[in-house]
């Protein structure tokens, strides 16, 4: 067993289709492994919790631009999965409050490239999908056909700020506009929820004079995950949401467990692992830690970007001005068949999606995400098997 991990402990290193954590510092290991047989949810056994907790919740308040908690709420979620679900319910009970809803069914609006458990969340509380196209320009959602799509069922629009098939950001900011201007011509408030599930940890560091958050008047709510440029292990995520939303009559109430806790989540029992982790490393590196971290991601991206811009066959789509993670997707411009080299490199231990982009011309692409504990050794090692790889595979296919 112990061979075993090793092996996919070394292989998770050259994961690069993955947004999750699979490094964490020797410390804050120990932490996780320590704190892994305590029940999180147990803050009257254990009430040291709580103060992890709201340590917690104000750092992730801060990044979102908002530290007020009269005004604000952030709990803690299994993953971005729960979090998006919970916000939805939450959005559809708010749309549905005092109106006569038996023969409307609401609907929410998103992207193409917008992540999967949109799908499944709409399945799972009958909610309609529209969906904007995809912007082959900037790798974002297109907005030309977005006050189209409204109706007075329209529940949100929702933005991703960290694609996981484009890595880029929508214009959060943008769509705010758009819908304070159909506010004002329709008298219908349209909420925002920003799904920062993998941008949420580095918007704020790499892109301060962004607006994507709760500053922006029609952001009600959004999710981030710790698990991925937070830096945990999963599986940790957070829910945020503006007072509006939220309601005390959404939480569950438990008493046999010493005291009554209440719970907007749907997990109950789980390990306190994660957020003893998530307090370790708020308080040892704090937003300045944070900083030198994600910088130090987006120097590697550079690098990477220039090393694999010297490879002729390979066209780099990432745009250039367009807020983005530190990654890179890219193409072929050659007769090798994508799927060729990405088979080829996993025989050499990396990991690589292929997939089609989700605009018109269904461009095959692949993708490589870059996450703390991977360093210039890291790329040096991929961009030389990716010139020896295609080197070799050009003559066979001449």
């Amino acid at each position: 067993m112990n061979n075993l991990l090793n092996e996919m402990l070394v292989r998770s290193l050259k994961n690069l289709g993955t947004f999750s954590t699979s490094y964490l510092e020797e410390e804050a290991h120990k932490i996780f492994i320590n704190y892994a047989p305590i029940n999180g949810i147990d803050t009257y056994a254990y009430p040291e919790l709580e103060n992890f907790y709201d340590t917690c919740e104000r750092f992730i308040l801060e990044l979102s631009n908002s530290q007020n908690k009269e005004w604000f709420r952030a709990f803690a979620t299994t993953g971005s999965s729960e979090a998006i679900l919970l916000s939805m319910y939450f959005l559809k009970q708010s749309w549905a409050y005092n109106k006569d809803t038996s023969n409307q069914k609401p609907n929410i609006i998103l992207s193409t490239h917008s992540h999967i458990t949109w799908k499944k969340v709409a399945e799972f509380l009958n909610i309609q999908i529209k969906l904007l196209p995809l912007s082959e320009e900037t790798l974002t959602m297109d907005l030309n056909s977005l006050e189209k799509l409204i109706d007075p069922n329209t529940i949100a629009i929702c933005c991703t700020l960290g694609s996981p098939t484009t890595l880029c950001f929508d214009n959060v900011a943008k769509v705010n506009e758009v819908l304070k201007q159909y506010h004002r011509q329709h008298n219908q408030y349209i909420p925002i929820h920003v799904d920062a599930a993998s941008g949420g940890f580095v918007a704020p560091f790499i892109y301060p004079t962004l607006d994507w958050g709760f500053n922006l008047s029609h952001v009600c709510s959004i999710n981030i995950s710790s698990h991925k440029y937070g830096l945990i292990y999963p599986s940790l995520g957070w829910l945020l949401l503006r007072k509006e939303i939220y309601s005390d009559t959404y939480t569950t109430k438990q008493d046999y467990l010493g005291k009554i806790i209440h719970t907007y989540g749907i997990r109950f029992s789980h390990t306190a692992a994660h957020i003893a982790t998530q307090y370790y490393y708020i308080q040892t590196k704090n937003l300045n830690g944070y900083q030198e971290i994600i910088s130090d991601l987006f120097k590697l991206s550079e690098r990477l970007k220039y090393h694999l811009s010297q490879i002729d066959e390979i066209i780099i789509l990432s745009p250039e001005k367009i807020a983005q993670l530190p990654g890179i997707v890219f193409t072929l411009n050659t007769t090798i068949p994508l799927q060729e080299v990405i088979n080829r490199l996993k025989i050499r231990g990396w990991t690589l999606p292929i997939y089609q982009l989700p605009c018109e011309n269904k461009t095959l692409v692949t993708r490589i995400v870059l996450r703390y504990g991977m360093n210039n050794e890291t790329i040096e090692s991929l961009t030389r098997d990716c010139k020896e790889i295609i080197t070799v595979l050009s003559k066979s296919y001449a």
